[in-house]
């Protein structure tokens, strides 16, 4: 039996043993096309196989200033401590391409393709809106500077937008270079119920007591640890910041490879960099505590994705200083959890600290605070000039992260740039990609997937057994020879989301495909087995991945309890 963990952060789900059977002709499975699908669903990249990595590079002097006229040969390129050969190499100067000019590198370099002296040069802005922790005021002031900034992007900028709810993505306008069309996508996004009172009632509920006894639990809270109840209790946090974050993350998977420069506009309502100090209402009590997520770890799914893809992220700070209010009309100074204060300090830091992190990691700038009203302003500003750098990386798919130093030899420089790369397995990749898939409601692939669900049975107090059918076309996948016949290795993804928005790991099950001899045309092998979850509502993307071909096989379906 396969198993996922359970706990707050986890909807109850687990494969029992299955069984894998050989059929001919039509099976009477449900495709993905049948069972659901989105209005306009958007296009996901299986796998994303990114061979250049490219580095979006800002040089300033002493005073701030942006220096240009830089040649490739005035540039060192690290990775992991080692110095390793540009490839290719333009300047942007004020939007346009600077032509190479003599003493840039030679053949050494190459300038970025596609971008030609004199010309313009685009911007993909990935505009996330969060719904989940914002509040609908404060969301609904940035949408509006937004719209009135719309006229700064240029000819060859285009624009997308998303929300998020806690639950689902919503894909509100695909790329589009449309501004009035934009506008209103923007102006139709301010209708959106918002969650974030719902998590500031949360803070003041759940806050950490101050004292060094905890009147509701009774245990000593000088040790360092938490209780189990606090650690309950901050987990849910860490599930509610892990949700988001992996929303943005899909976000940008599933708009993998727009042309031009490439920015999220990451619209945050107040994402804490620590759960525990954000829950704390003492910051003299010390918390020692490794058995919770705590600062950047809870953050990586997005800047590694942002440093694969080549997205600079900008997080705005939504809230502003009015960070914790005590609801939505609030303005005054709130006594309570929310108040001026050095709590409230502490939580605000917090909120700042992660679009700090955002930003730094992916080579953005935080727009915290005032700068929330000036987005694109600021952003269009500094997106005017910098310096294109492209390597290839030698890949191994070792799921490691490889960090990244870019340096000037011209004294007196400061450069900013992405800190590091994710080489990401072909397995994790595939994983991700069902994953982002099932937030928007949509499979992973073009390719169909036969798929049958049977009726939920009660297996406990609250769970349901729920039987499973696969039916994998022989056709799609390869069947190699070998001694015994022909043999195909795919491997089996299930990820389910639901009502309530919580995930769990999505198991990958390696299946091995063998027939006697090789499979004539319309054969299916049926596969079945049975999931575990909450009797309650869920959203599952059921995948088959071919590991010779790298071809996905998927549907999205509807559990009802």
């Amino acid at each position: 039996m396969n198993t996922c963990k359970s706990g707050p952060r986890a909807a109850s789900r687990g494969f029992h043993h299955g069984l894998l059977a050989v059929l001919l002709g039509a099976t009477g499975l449900a495709t993905s096309s049948a069972a659901r699908q989105p209005a306009s669903p958007p296009v996901f990249t299986e796998t994303i196989d990114v061979r250049v990595v490219n580095l979006e590079v800002v040089v300033t002097d002493r005073n701030g200033n942006r220096v240009a006229g830089l040649a490739a040969s005035e540039f060192e390129l690290l990775v992991d401590g080692e110095i390793v050969p540009i490839e290719l190499f333009s300047e942007v100067r004020e939007g346009l391409t600077v032509a190479r000019t003599g003493g840039d590198g030679g053949d050494a370099t190459r300038a970025v393709p596609a971008l030609e002296p004199g010309s313009p040069v685009g911007t993909s802005f990935l505009v996330f809106v969060d719904d989940y922790f914002s509040i609908g005021r404060d969301r609904n002031r940035v949408l509006d500077h937004l719209v009135e900034q719309l006229p700064r992007l240029g000819p060859r900028d285009r624009m997308a937008v998303v929300a998020f709810d806690g639950r689902e993505l919503e894909l509100l306008s695909s790329w589009s270079g449309d501004l009035p069309a934009v506008a209103e996508t923007l102006r139709q996004a301010k209708a959106r119920p918002t969650r974030g009172l719902q998590r500031i009632t949360e803070l003041r509920r759940d806050a950490l007591p101050p004292s060094s006894q905890n009147p509701r639990f009774g245990i000593s809270t000088l040790s360092g640890q938490l209780s189990l109840e606090e650690r309950y209790v901050v987990g849910k946090l860490e599930d509610q910041i892990d949700r988001v974050v992996k929303a943005a993350a899909a976000t940008l998977r599933s708009f993998a490879s727009p042309p031009g420069r490439r920015v999220m506009l990451l619209l945050s309502g107040g994402w804490p960099f620590d759960p525990v100090e954000n829950l704390l209402d003492d910051p003299r009590r010390p918390i020692t505590d490794t058995q919770v997520e705590r600062g950047e770890g809870l953050f990586r799914d997005l800047s590694d994705t942002a440093n694969l893809l080549g997205y600079t992220i900008y997080p705005v700070d939504v809230p502003g200083l009015e960070g914790i209010a005590a609801d939505a009309a609030a303005e005054g100074p709130d006594p309570g959890v929310g108040g001026i204060g050095a709590r409230s300090f502490i939580r605000e830091s917090g909120i700042h600290r992660t679009a700090y992190f955002l930003a730094e990691e992916t080579g953005g700038e935080p727009l915290l605070n005032a700068r929330r009203a000036e987005v694109l302003e600021r952003v269009t500003a500094d997106l005017g000039s910098f310096y294109w750098l492209g390597f290839t990386p030698v890949r191994t798919g070792d799921d490691r992260r490889h960090e990244i130093e870019v340096r000037v030899t011209r004294p007196g420089l400061k450069v900013r740039t992405r800190r590091d790369y994710f080489d990401f397995s072909r397995q994790r990749e595939v994983t991700l990609a069902v994953e982002s898939a099932l937030r928007f409601g949509a499979p992973p692939s073009p390719e169909p997937l036969l798929v049958q669900l049977g009726r939920g049975e009660r297996s406990g107090l609250r769970t349901m057994q729920v039987p499973l059918v696969v039916g994998i076309p022989a056709d799609a996948v390869t069947f190699l020879p070998g001694p015994g016949g022909f043999t195909a290795q795919v491997e089996l993804r299930v990820a389910v989301l639901d009502e309530s928005g919580a995930t769990a790991d999505t198991p990958v099950v390696p299946l091995t495909l063998q027939l006697p001899e090789r499979p004539q045309p319309g054969t299916v092998l049926r596969y079945e087995t049975s999931l575990k979850m909450r009797r309650q509502p869920h959203d599952i993307v059921v995948a088959v991945y071919d590991l010779a071909t790298g071809v996905i096989l998927s549907s999205a379906l509807e559990v009802q309890p």
